[in-house]
């Protein structure tokens, strides 16, 4: 019964990071809006589009009904991006399907799959003075990144080695919990960190790219470390797992045999690290958005952290 238990939670656990990995991975619509010289408009954001189609943007504006006034999309042309100078950008007249609404839309080319397409929106005086917009509350114009097909096989693939991979370390943190009297449990518990190993590496390092490589056009750049704090933390996971599992292997032994580098009440501390590594990758930092500066001072000091708590607990083993 207590297995089955086990199981279950572990299942649940998978289930939760999965979902909230990939939940985090796809970035949701938001309206935007935006009030300024008796003009409100408001739109909603298309973050990823699929290559070679066309797109339908639409501004919601409500203000004075002035035939005089001109209603304008500005759009990033080719060598373009979100730095340029945005009067350089292209011009295109915004329609109004019904002359009495307050809906005004363009139609816009999606861009290649890995490229970006960045617009925003004005209203210019019959003189063409500035008058109002819409672009993003920290005043960069919205963006637009063209996307690929992946294929089914990769996805799923990809899916279900993440799921026994988090399953298995799921169930190896539960089993080191009970392992302070329990040998077997601590053998238990290795394996199963083992076993999520042998899941994540290719979850993680094949599959992802892979996954980019027909999503974005481009190969995964997580190695050693990237922009993304969630990614770096991936690489942090495999290799404190793999410090965990060399260290531990005593463990498995008989009771009698001297213990390894890292005794059974380390083994319960660092298996609960390894959780608050997991959580952090896959649930908790998922969308975090700060420096790139940060995020590789971030990364370096947790994996340097770790290497120190290894190489501690490895010069206390051999002086004992």
């Amino acid at each position: 019964m207590k297995q089955i238990v086990r199981i279950l939670i572990s299942l649940m656990i998978a289930a939760t990071f999965i979902f909230a990995y990939y939940d985090n991975k796809l970035e949701a619509p938001e309206k935007i809006s935006n009030t300024i010289n008796d003009f409100e408009l408001e739109t909603t954001t298309i973050p990823t589009a699929q290559e070679d189609s066309l797109l339908t943007i639409e501004v919601l504006i409500n203000g004075p009904n002035d035939s005089t006034l001109t209603f304008q999309f500005r759009n990033s042309e080719s060598l373009q991006n979100e730095n340029t100078l945005l009067r350089r950008y292209a011009r295109t007249p915004l329609t109004r399907p019904d002359s009495t609404g307050q809906t005004f839309l363009t139609r816009l080319q999606s861009p290649q799959k890995g490229a970006a397409t960045y617009y925003y929106f004005e209203i210019l005086d019959p003189v063409g003075r500035y008058k109002a917009g819409l672009k993003m509350p920290d005043g960069k114009p919205f963006k637009i990144l063209g996307i690929g097909n992946v294929p089914g096989w990769i996805k799923y693939s990809q899916v279900a080695l993440l799921f026994i991979g988090m399953f298995s370390i799921a169930l190896a943190i539960m089993l080191a919990s009970e392992c302070k009297n329990n040998y077997a449990r601590t053998g238990e518990s290795v394996k199963w960190f083992i076993a999520s190993l042998v899941c994540l590496i290719p979850g993680i390092y094949l599959f992802e790219t892979l996954s980019r490589m027909h999503l974005l056009g481009e190969s995964w750049q997580g190695v050693p470390f990237d922009a993304s704090l969630s990614d770096n933390l991936f690489q942090i996971l495999i290799i404190f797992m793999f410090l965990l599992i060399f260290g531990s292997k005593e463990l498995m032994a008989k009771p009698e045999q001297k213990a390894g580098v890292i005794s059974k009440s380390w083994y319960r501390k660092f298996a609960i690290a390894a959780l608050i590594i997991s959580f952090s990758a896959f649930v908790l930092l998922g969308k975090i958005e700060v420096s790139a500066t940060i995020i590789e001072v971030l990364s370096y000091s947790i994996l340097s952290s770790l290497f120190l708590a290894y190489a501690v607990l490895f010069s206390k083993a051999r002086s004992s």
